[in-house]
């Protein structure tokens, strides 16, 4: 199994993706953004979500899947495709 297929394991297994409503256009802003500017960039977007009541769960949660990204050290286009695709996973 490849460190893809494992995360992406982990992630399907994971109690928090699993209860989190994720919004498309909030997990493809953040894909986007990983994709383009990197960890530091979608991170910096995510705390800022934080201070958001209504999306600071979900943004708690991509921050974990962001950070589990990048312990891997995957290329930002697979952790932009894997975030992007995130609702797809449970």
């Amino acid at each position: 199994m490849d460190e893809i297929d494992q995360l992406i394991k982990e992630l399907k297994n994971n109690k928090q993706v699993q209860k989190t409503r994720f919004s498309n256009r909030f997990v493809n802003t953040i894909g986007e953004v990983y994709e383009k500017y990197g960890y530091g960039a979608a991170r910096a977007l995510l705390l800022d979500r934080l201070d958001n009541n209504r999306k600071s769960f979900e943004a708690q949660t991509l921050l974990q899947v962001l950070d589990k990204i990048n312990d891997k050290n995957m290329p930002s286009s697979i952790g932009g495709f894997i975030i992007r695709k995130i609702t797809k996973l449970r």
